[in-house]
């Protein structure tokens, strides 16, 4: 099937930026249309939820040349050549996530098909997302001065931001592949095979047999569909013919949409950085962090955990489904459940801390001062000082002095029963975290 030339693969990596301000070759962008409720449009035009960046000057005539690039697989052995459609954007949140949005098409040989081919759509969407092909292997020309050797596309797109961290933020799958949004021109629409294929990413010869009620589908009107998975987004639109909105939907969904599904991947982001750092404190508990963990997850939900974006029905629902493809909700619920357990785990240690102080005072403690009580200053012999212990002499009038070993052994019985009652294992453990505090203090 034959599609429009302007059918574009926006290519999405998440990152980690340590710097507010973004200079260099870098604009910002206003985000116009944006169909926000009044509250969060606040937000986004003060730069306060969400900033665009687009490039400028010399970037961004390298990016806009129409010379291929060719991407590899890390072994070298498959090569795919594609050509860029849009310079990269870069939208940056204030927790410090940020998002680089490359839009990309198929190589058009003219010497073997005049027309982008369905086909070769889903052949580069597979071979980026699916297949590996994410080294940067050459650019066009005016690109080269950029690239000293083969690298991952990721880290080839963070060294034009300064201070954005190349690797995948905390928390997220050990993987170089980016998300992917297709937005697909069509005079015909699209069989449910090569709706599935777009929507999971498979390339064009793979035999699939969807279901007959397609999961993740979205008729969003006569000419437009939306598809929804882990992946990304597709969006399809169809017309007979040629018209100005056929012509404008790249930039429209690039525009309207592609920063709305970046807030719920952010959302996505902060759960499961979240989720991670549960997971960590099963190797110890510590308090004081799980306190700063905590505030993070009630920051997250008063803030970023918004349940609309939109007093328009067809942005809201689009929000609502891409939160559903990426599960927020079991996200959220799972984390929750996390902390809730860590809680009371660190309730119960607090518990059994204090079960022991009271045991300890009750048992060794009390006795011992009730003795030092009664005998008052004959505990030890005469009027004995501190700097007596450097004598021999003064040592053996203060073992051999009756009260003192009193007092000694009962102390002595108190700690056998404490050991007794709550186990030399425990009482060991006990030590061992006490001397660890120390040695790392």
């Amino acid at each position: 099937m034959v599609i429009g030339r302007k059918s574009t693969l926006f290519l999405v990596y998440g990152y980690e930026l340590d710097r507010r301000e973004i200079g260099g070759e870098w604009k910002q962008h206003t985000i116009k249309g944006a169909a926000l409720l009044p509250h969060l449009d606040e937000y986004v035009r003060r730069g306060e939820l969400l900033r665009a960046y687009e490039t400028s000057g010399d970037l961004r005539s390298a990016f806009s040349a129409r010379e291929p690039w060719t991407l590899t697989d890390a072994e070298g052995e498959k090569d795919l050549e594609l050509t860029i459609t849009d310079p990269p954007r870069l939208y940056v949140l204030d927790t410090g996530y940020a998002f680089i949005v490359l839009g990309v098409a198929p190589k058009i040989d003219p010497k073997v098909e005049k027309e982008m081919t369905l086909a070769a759509f889903e052949d580069v969407a597979y071979g980026v997302v699916r297949s590996g092909c994410t080294r940067v292997a050459s650019v066009s020309p005016p690109m080269k001065k950029h690239l000293k050797e083969t690298t991952p596309l990721r880290h080839f797109l963070a060294s034009f931001v300064p201070g954005l961290k190349p690797e995948a933020p905390r928390g997220t799958p050990r993987t170089t592949a980016p998300l992917a949004i297709s937005v697909v021109l069509t005079r015909e629409p699209l069989a449910p095979e090569d709706r599935h294929r777009l929507r999971l990413v498979y390339r064009s010869n793979q035999a699939v047999e969807p279901d007959s009620d397609e999961h993740g589908v979205w008729k969003v009107s006569a000419r437009e569909t939306a598809l929804f998975s882990s992946f990304g987004f597709g969006w399809v639109v169809t017309s007979k013919e040629e018209s100005q909105f056929l012509a404008d939907a790249p930039h429209m969904i690039r525009d309207r949409y592609v920063y709305k599904w970046l807030l719920v991947e952010h959302q996505r982001l902060c759960l499961l950085a979240l989720a991670t750092e549960c997971a960590d404190m099963s190797n110890g508990l510590d308090g004081s962090n799980f306190a700063e963990m905590r505030m993070r997850l009630l920051k997250f939900i008063a803030t970023y955990n918004f349940r609309h974006v939109s007093s328009e029905e067809r942005h809201d629902e689009f929000y609502k489904r891409s939160r559903d493809a990426l599960m927020i909700d079991d996200l959220l619920a799972e984390v929750r459940e996390e902390v809730v357990e860590i809680d009371t785990q660190l309730g119960a240690r607090r518990a059994e801390t204090l079960n022991h102080v009271l045991a300890f005072l009750t048992l060794v403690l009390t006795p011992v001062g009730v003795f030092c009580a009664v005998f008052q200053t004959d505990t030890v012999p005469g009027k004995f000082r501190f700097y007596h212990l450097v004598s021999p002499e003064a040592w053996l009038a203060l073992v051999t002095h009756p009260p003192f070993v009193f007092v000694m052994c009962v102390a002595l019985v108190g700690v056998i029963v404490y050991t007794r009652i709550f186990g030399y294992h425990v009482v060991a453990r006990l030590l061992r975290q006490l001397l660890a505090r120390k040695h790392s203090s």
